[in-house]
């Protein structure tokens, strides 16, 4: 799930089927940024993979000849 929330906007949610490898992790991500990667990616599948407090990056599954960037947001904890 992909979920945004802003005071401004309101709020937006994205609902993703996704089989995961290693364990679980969360990150904080501009969902425009996001989606804006997902939607460059022609194949029905795409590879997301993140380390923690690091960038994002999404490749399309049936090979490399295209890796979208994303950076996490800084947040308050």
């Amino acid at each position: 799930m992909a979920q945004a929330v802003t005071q401004d906007v309101g709020r937006g949610r994205i609902d993703l089927s996704v089989a995961t490898k290693g364990p679980a992790a969360t990150a904080t991500v501009n969902i425009a940024y996001l989606t804006a990667g997902l939607e460059s990616v022609d194949d029905l599948e795409a590879d997301l993979s993140f380390v923690p407090e690091g960038a994002l990056t999404i490749a399309p599954a049936s090979g490399d000849e295209y890796l979208h960037v994303v950076m996490q947001v800084r947040t308050r904890r």
